[in-house]
C-alpha cells in the first residue's frame, strides 16, 4: 500500500520523535548509574527489540539481569527482571517531575537495584528541544507507530549489511544522536583503523528535517568530494556540511510498502559501494 506523507504528518512525526528522544534519556540515566563506564560512552548504547517495538537497555551484571525498556508506540517504561516485567510507568500519565522520580524509584526497587546509585548524569549535550525538568511526553500515536516501523526496517536492513562485514560493530542506538546504526571500520597496512563507513537510520537534524536512512564515511586523512559521487537509485548524496548518502522517510513512503526492504537494500548496497570506492581513492 502506497502512502503519501503530508507536511502535517511529517511535523507530527518530528514532534513525536522529539518526545521519544526525551524518554530514552531514562535509559541513558539507567545505564550511567548501573553499568561499568566505557571511555566512549558506549555503555549508554541501547538496542531495538523488533518483536515488541521497544528500546532496550543493556542488562546489569547481577542475578536476574535487570534492565529497562521503553515501548516506542506508547512510551511505557518497563522494569525487567528475569526476562519478566516487574513494574511499568506510563509516561503519558506523569504530570510532575517529582512523580516521575517516585515512579522510577519504585521500578528500580522492583528489579533489586540500589536506589542511591541512580543519578541523572549525562556526558553529552542534548538538543534544545529536550528539557529534562519537564514531563511533557506527548506523542501522536500514528506517528510513533510509523517511527517504530522505521526502526524495524532499520533493524532488518542494517542487520543484513552488518553481517556481511566481519569487522562491523553490533547494531546500536546512541542516546544523544538517537541514530540506529553500525560502523564498518577498515584498517591500513599498519593494522590501524583509518577509514570507517557508517550506515544507519537518523532522526530529523540540522542536515535532514525528517527521519532518514544514511551511509556516511570518515577518513583519518584526506576527504572526498560530492563531485566524485554518482546518482543513487533512491535517495541522494547530501553535501551541505556533511557528505553522506541519504534516503528521506517521505521519499520511502511514496513507494509501495511491500517493496521497502528491496528498495532500502538497493540504496544501501549502492551507497556503500560508492563509499568504499571514495575512501579507497583518497
Amino acid at each position: 500500500m502506497k502512502e503519501i506523507m503530508t507536511n502535517q504528518k511529517l511535523l507530527k512525526m518530528k514532534s513525536s520523535i522529539q518526545s521519544i528522544h526525551h524518554a530514552v534519556q531514562l535509559i541513558a540515566f539507567f545505564s550511567n548509574s548501573y553499568l561499568p563506564h566505557e571511555s566512549d560512552d558506549s555503555h549508554t548504547n541501547f538496542k531495538w527489540n523488533p518483536i515488541e517495538d521497544r528500546f532496550m537497555s543493556q542488562t546489569v551484571n547481577m542475578p536476574g539481569a535487570p534492565n529497562i525498556s521503553i515501548d516506542c508506540n506508547n512510551l511505557k517504561v518497563y522494569f525487567n527482571l528475569h526476562d519478566k516485567e516487574a513494574y511499568q510507568i506510563d509516561l503519558s500519565k506523569i504530570k510532575r517531575k517529582e512523580e516521575l522520580n517516585e515512579q522510577i524509584n519504585i521500578g528500580l526497587n522492583a528489579i533489586n537495584l540500589d536506589l542511591s546509585k541512580y543519578k541523572e548524569e549525562l556526558h553529552y549535550e542534548l538538543p534544545s528541544y529536550i528539557d529534562l525538568d519537564t514531563t511533557d511526553f506527548k506523542i501522536d500515536k500514528a506517528s510513533a507507530s510509523h517511527f517504530a516501523y522505521l526502526q524495524n526496517k532499520a533493524y532488518e536492513i542494517i542487520g543484513i549489511f552488518q553481517k556481511q562485514y566481519e569487522s562491523a560493530s553490533s547494531l546500536k542506538i546512541w542516546p544523544h544522536h538517537f541514530d540506529h546504526s553500525t560502523d564498518i571500520p577498515f584498517k591500513n597496512s599498519d593494522g590501524e583503523i583509518d577509514k570507517i563507513i557508517s550506515i544507519g537510520l537518523g532522526i530529523p537534524d540540522q542536515y535532514v528535517d525528517e527521519p532518514y536512512f544514511y551511509v556516511s564515511h570518515w577518513l583519518q586523512e584526506g576527504r572526498t568530494q560530492i563531485s566524485e559521487t554518482e546518482k543513487l537509485p533512491f535517495g541522494k548524496w547530501h553535501s551541505d556540511g556533511w557528505l553522506a548518502a541519504v534516503f528521506p522517510h517521505a521519499e520511502l513512503h511514496t513507494l509501495e510498502q511491500e517493496n521497502h526492504i528491496e528498495v532500502l537494500y538497493d540504496f544501501f548496497a549502492q551507497a556503500i559501494a560508492q563509499s568504499k570506492r571514495l575512501i579507497s581513492a583518497s
